[in-house]
């Protein structure tokens, strides 16, 4: 007799909801670091116009400070919105985490019910053997009985 769980097929769904759920949040965190990785890219664009700025003397200064203002200050709203993107994606991951934290809960849950039925089957399949193993038994010692008192 083969063991059989009649909730099978949506542990198997659950199990595949949760890839799907950890997929989605790596892409969520790929997204982050990319975006963490472009604001570094700004604030170092911004800290090497300073520097180059810093570098100028005092006379050809003043020409270059108008073009670093409108640089700088676009690349401070590029800043920003990074910021903002991040913070949005920060919030992205975490609902997908917390999804993913009840999908997993929820598979845990389905895998010890299927322990528990499957451990209930074992005993319940080793108690049916061992009761027709006692009933040959008991057939063998009548036989040989009934055999030995002719």
């Amino acid at each position: 007799m083969k063991f059989k769980w009649r909730l099978e097929r949506i542990l198997d769904i659950t199990k595949l909801q949760e890839r799907q759920k950890k997929a989605e949040l790596l892409e969520v965190v790929e997204q982050i670091v990319n975006e963490r990785v472009n604001l570094a890219n700004y604030k170092l664009k911004l800290r090497m116009m300073v520097d180059n700025l810093l570098c100028i003397s005092p006379q050809k200064r003043v020409l270059q400070q108008e073009v670093f203002m409108k640089h700088s200050s676009s690349i401070d709203n590029a800043i920003k919105r990074t910021n903002a993107k991040i913070a949005e994606l920060e919030k992205l991951r975490e609902i997908k985490s917390d999804q993913l934290r009840g999908i997993k809960q929820y598979r845990e849950g389905l895998e010890k019910l299927r322990r528990q039925a499957r451990m209930q089957f074992i005993v319940e399949h080793d108690r049916i053997e061992q009761k027709e193993t006692d009933e040959v038994n008991n057939r063998r010692t009548a036989g040989a009985i009934l055999a030995a008192a002719r």
